[in-house]
């Protein structure tokens, strides 16, 4: 494989050394990113707004700035459960707010 300068890349053997390499340099295009943008005019900003969106996020994802979302799992078979009834009594509230301030 090679560049647009046709200088020949080293491709790492393993998985992990494929990662790191790729995550390298991918924070460093990020951070070049962010140095072009901040150069431009409004117009150009304007102009370029949605290749700006789609780079911005694959940036911050390279840069690890993106919080990675929790896996949410939801039991149907808990929810459905008698025991679940006897929970959500627990826990609700016997009278309405509006009820208690009169």
């Amino acid at each position: 494989m090679t560049t647009a300068l046709d200088e020949p890349i080293e491709i790492p053997g393993s998985l992990a050394e494929k990662q790191a390499v790729y995550t390298d340099h991918m924070s460093a295009a990020a951070v070049r990113l962010a140095q072009h943008v901040s150069k431009l005019d409004g117009e150009s900003l304007v102009k370029a707004a949605d290749k700006l969106l789609k780079s911005d996020q694959m940036a911050r994802k390279a840069l690890k700035l993106e919080t990675e979302k929790p896996f949410c799992a939801i039991q149907i078979g808990v929810l459905a459960s008698p025991q679940a009834g006897k929970l959500h009594s627990l826990v609700r509230p016997q009278k309405a707010l509006s009820e208690t301030e009169s």
